[in-house]
């Protein structure tokens, strides 16, 4: 049995953000809203390390009980974007204010402002009431809640720390991310737990290529240094250092970093140069591509095998520059300081891919997620961008429309494993136009190569 429960409180008052933990017996509302699943398996994470923990409501304190940890939900319980930390109006201020940046629109800088000001006065609470609550059992007496995260947390950073969280949703294939303060709110790392199968095996990709990145740093980028990763609970965790707070400013959605960091992470990775097929990458796509053609993900197992082979047969004789890459090169997971660029979240990073593939990323990305195009328009802004940017890394016809084609394939692989991983909440801007974007990739591929007799 846990030493611990979870209750959710709607109350006019917290008194957690005027330096004390509430002791009243809270209001019971007049309806139950539902709590978000993302919600409970986030706390679930803290307090029991990835399982959904029950959140009872409004349920008053008992003899021999005592709440060790409280946070704000914002907006709702409901519809939880992020929870912050209560017991301290700087922490939770700060909390708040780590993952703000300028790509936010004007409109959410004004509520971010009021709720900075909240914070700060102890009147949010007011606005909002409503908090969840870890609650310590009386069992065998004892004085510590073994079980808690920053239980662990504070045994990595030497102080006691408390935790905030953002990007609450139920999509299981991501890792949940956490902020590690002191007691007063000072920032000191950031903490990911893995929330399903894939979600895992990411953690521990990125862990690795962060080990190694520490051992080998990269000329004019920063990456986070790993302090803690294992086991927690059923899941994995890995804890990082903050990278320099002070100077940054936000990467540009329209242009790329200097070509020349893209460079420097290719360089860091298994350096070949050799045709498609018969490169060390090639040999893992074919093992992801026939683990999907088996299972028939999204009913394009026939397909998938078709288009594969397609671009195999198309690239077979042009030998492509292979190496290091990040994965997920995009403006929202880096910020210059001074003349460095910071980069972080290396989930997808990779030891072997052709050059380019983390340029033509940046510009698919950025098309995807935040101008929110379907993947046709995402792939033709990153191909008519891309391309030149491609001969500027020095990769040139038919190598650059092979590194194109591959680029999409590699896409489609990560949203049909996403998909087995039982996530993708934009499908409906995936299928089926990334297949049908790789289709027409591979004709226009199929009109510059040359056929093995020498007919165009």
């Amino acid at each position: 049995m846990s030493a611990v429960r979870v209750r959710l409180v709607r109350d006019g008052r917290v008194g957690a953000v005027r330096g004390r933990l509430p002791t009243r017996r809270p209001r019971r509302p007049t309806s139950a809203p539902p709590v978000s699943e993302g919600l409970r398996r986030l706390l679930g994470q803290i307090v029991l390390g990835g399982s959904n923990v029950e959140i009872t409501r409004d349920v008053a304190t008992r003899p021999g009980e005592a709440v060790v940890a409280a946070w704000a939900v914002l907006p709702s319980a409901a519809h939880p974007r992020m929870i912050v930390p209560l017991g301290n109006r700087q922490a939770a201020a700060r909390s708040l204010r780590l993952r703000w940046d300028s790509y936010w629109a004007p409109r959410v800088h004004v509520k971010r402002a009021l709720v900075l000001a909240g914070l700060r006065t102890g009147v949010l609470p007011a606005v909002l009431g409503e908090r969840v609550e870890v609650v310590r059992l009386p069992v065998n007496g004892s004085s510590l809640v073994e079980s808690l995260l920053p239980a662990r947390l504070a045994e990595v950073f030497g102080t006691p720390i408390i935790v905030g969280a953002e990007n609450i949703d139920d999509d299981p294939h991501k890792n949940q991310v956490l902020h590690a303060m002191t007691a007063v709110g000072e920032p000191v790392g950031f903490v990911k737990v893995s929330r399903g199968e894939l979600s895992r095996a990411l953690l521990g990709t990125e862990a690795a290529a962060l080990k190694r990145l520490g051992n080998s740093p990269l000329p004019g980028m920063q990456v986070p240094r790993v302090l803690d990763h294992g086991a927690w609970q059923d899941g994995e965790v890995l804890v990082t250092a903050r990278l320099q707070p002070d100077r940054r400013s936000v990467v540009s959605r329209t242009d790329p970093p200097a070509l020349a960091l893209t460079a420097a992470v290719f360089e860091a990775g298994h350096r070949e140069r050799s045709p498609l097929a018969v490169s060390n990458y090639w040999a893992g796509v074919r093992v992801r591509v026939d683990g999907h053609v088996r299972s028939d993900t999204r009913n394009l197992g026939a397909r998938l095998a078709r288009l594969t082979g397609e671009l195999e047969r198309l690239a077979e004789q042009e030998p492509l520059e292979l190496g290091g890459w990040h994965g997920d090169w995009l403006p929202w997971n880096m910020a210059h300081c001074g003349s460095e660029l910071l980069v972080w979240d290396w989930e997808y990073a990779g030891l072997s891919a052709p050059l380019g593939f983390d340029l033509l990323h940046f510009l698919f990305g950025v098309a995807f997620f935040a101008r929110d195009a379907d993947a046709i328009t995402a792939a033709a802004r990153a191909e008519a961008r891309g391309l030149p940017l491609l001969r500027q890394l020095g990769v040139g016809d038919p190598a650059a429309r092979v590194t194109f084609t591959a680029y999409l394939l590699e896409m489609l692989l990560r949203r049909l494993d996403i998909v087995v991983s039982g996530g993708g909440a934009d499908d409906d801007r995936v299928y089926p136009m990334l297949p049908d974007a790789l289709e027409q990739a591979l004709g226009r591929l199929a009109d510059r190569v040359p056929s093995r007799d020498g007919r165009p």
